[in-house]
């Protein structure tokens, strides 16, 4: 049977069990000759890993090996146990090193010290695993639908937010949610991340596809709803409660040609969600839209997942205050209340928590008047002049999205916010805390050459 070698590298060693048993019966733990399947060794420099079995009482659980090339170069080696004798020799280890196309022959594997290698480097956060391979540096997140944070290579960010996605023959699609992440090996040769993970359906994004005016007032209600409801959210009972009454889309009209009753089906859907709720108080319909949405919203299509979330959670923070309006410091406390992505690990490196900053809002602007807001709380013109600020340091980075990072390089870049003035009073560096923001992105990044506009 021929074995070939397709876009997966492995290793197979040229011995058989049986032949093993029979050395061992002379020495214990001979040398091995490992040849590659297909012939031929990986085309670029990558690891590779494989696992030889051995024959019981030939291998101590504590045995060393040191693995060479076919000329006779060292080459780095990490094992791993697994499986065991019951007598506690070792019967299956397993191996990794490095190589490239320059690792022709076979290669020999020996009892003896490993050659020295240059460590990968493992760190962990509250919210990722950093692995630094020198020449990769990776981000893993521990929670949340990423499987990879970013991925950096010679200091320039190739990869961000990779997620495993399952797409159904009826088009449904499921994304990753990761529940919990383990470091199981740390080094010399590689990093080995276990995660523990579930699936959780896609929420598509539309895009640049524009909204009709009927389907703006139906989203202006459904805000108005959640909001006379009490709800911070908006689910399908608010969009269904908006469609049955705006009442002038072909949805409702197919409602009513079905033998629906609009109004009883509006009713029974508040009895359910509030018993006690006010009929003659709910939002109305009219030719305009209600809550227009912001235009300054409209354009955030390239905003990432974690940049719409830190929007969403600024309004939550501005209704926690009871303010009217969506200020700089509520993006702040956005960024912060998000938990996750280069704004926070930056802001949590400055010492910056979610209550101190509160207590800093708070005492600058007090709370607003025990009033709910009825739809969407209003930007004011220094929130759209820092979003503005964020996509031109995104494009001035070559980025094609919008991230928590250059949301919080725009709010540094506007300079004269109350969360400016916040962060300086926690003795925040305010150019120091930029810099950080451009090293984290770039890690090759030297101060004095920040990128230029259309760069």
């Amino acid at each position: 049977m021929k074995i070939t070698r397709r876009n997966a590298i492995g290793i197979l060693a040229s011995v058989s069990t049986a032949a093993l048993e029979q050395e061992a019966a002379a020495q214990p733990a001979n040398a091995v000759a490992i040849n590659w399947l297909g012939g031929a060794p990986p085309s670029i420099e990558s690891g590779v890993s494989w696992g030889i079995p051995w024959p019981r009482g030939a291998v101590r659980k504590d045995q060393s090996f040191t693995l060479t090339a076919g000329d006779g170069r060292a080459l780095p080696l990490q094992t791993w146990p697994l499986a065991y004798w019951p007598d506690g020799s070792m019967k299956w280890i397993g191996y990794a090193t490095v190589a490239g196309p320059n690792t022709t022959g076979a290669l020999r594997l020996a009892p003896g010290a490993a050659s020295p290698a240059t460590a990968i480097r493992v760190g962990q956060t509250a919210q990722s695993i950093d692995v630094d391979t020198v020449a990769l540096q990776c981000r893993v997140s521990k929670q949340g639908a990423d499987f990879i944070d970013s991925m950096t290579v010679g200091g320039r960010v190739v990869a961000r937010q990779g997620r495993l996605v399952c797409t159904l023959d009826n088009g449904s699609e499921f994304t990753s949610s990761i529940k919990s992440a383990t470091l199981e090996q740390s080094g010399p040769v590689r990093a080995v991340v276990k995660k523990e993970a579930g699936a959780k359906p896609v929420q598509k994004t539309v895009g640049n596809i524009l909204y009709t005016p009927r389907v703006e007032k139906v989203l202006a209600l459904s805000v108005g709803y959640a909001e006379y409801l009490g709800h911070a959210f908006v689910g399908t009972e608010h969009l269904l409660l908006a469609l049955l009454r705006e009442g002038g889309g072909s949805g409702a009209r197919i409602l009513k040609e079905s033998g629906v009753d609009i109004e009883l089906t509006r009713e029974h859907i508040l009895k359910e969600l509030a018993p006690e709720a006010n009929p003659a108080a709910e939002p109305l319909a009219s030719n305009a839209p209600l809550f227009p949405i912001p235009a300054v919203e409209k354009a955030t299509h390239n905003f990432t997942p974690r940049a719409q979330q830190v929007l969403a959670l600024a309004r939550t923070e501005a209704a926690r205050f009871n303010h009217d309006f969506v200020g700089v410091e509520h993006l702040l406390l956005g960024l912060i209340r998000l938990g996750q992505g280069v704004a926070v690990n930056v802001l949590q490196k400055l010492g910056l928590d979610l209550e101190t900053v509160r207590t800093a809002v708070k005492k600058a602007l007090g709370t607003g008047p025990d009033q709910k807001m009825i739809g969407n709380i209003p930007y004011t013109p220094r929130v759209k002049s820092v979003l503005k600020l964020a996509a031109e340091e995104a494009k001035n980075l070559n980025h094609t999205y919008v991230g928590t990072e250059h949301i919080l390089l725009g709010v540094l870049r506007e300079g004269n916010s109350l969360a400016v003035r916040i962060m300086k009073d926690l003795h925040v560096d305010i150019e120091k805390t930029r810099l950080e923001i451009l090293k984290e992105l770039n890690p090759n990044f030297a101060s004095g050459a920040e990128p230029q506009a259309g760069g």
